[in-house]
């Protein structure tokens, strides 16, 4: 697409779910060097990962699928085609389930442990 000069607006603002890289990826560096959760950047980190997923991919990825479907004349009729019933579905299906996994593992299974204890 860059060399085509075409949708690179779109690219860009998918580009968007590497901020929440950063999160998980310094959450797997914490996992790796035994940091405790009750650390404050820990936590901090897990509450950052939280708020990026849902901005940067969970609403990205509801903003592109409204721009692909009103935008169809940009994309062109074979990506079109391709982007609509194939790469937005299986982003649709991939990001939820990330998101509960990770907010699973940080906050609710932390929370149903507590719980069963008390």
């Amino acid at each position: 697409n860059i060399i085509r000069i075409k949708n690179i607006g779109y690219q860009m603002f998918a580009l968007l779910a590497e901020v929440n890289s950063i999160f998980l990826h310094a959450r797997k560096l914490f996992s790796l060097f035994n940091i405790p959760r009750e650390n404050f950047f820990v936590y901090f980190n897990m509450i950052l990962n939280i708020v990026t997923f849902f901005l940067c991919r969970l609403c990205m990825l509801f903003f592109v699928s409204i721009f692909v479907y009103y935008d169809r004349y940009r994309v062109g009729d074979r990506y079109y085609l391709f982007v609509t019933f194939i790469l937005i579905p299986i982003m649709w299906i991939i990001n939820p389930i990330l998101f509960y996994r990770v907010l699973y593992t940080d906050f609710l299974k932390r929370y149903k442990s507590r719980r069963l204890m008390s």
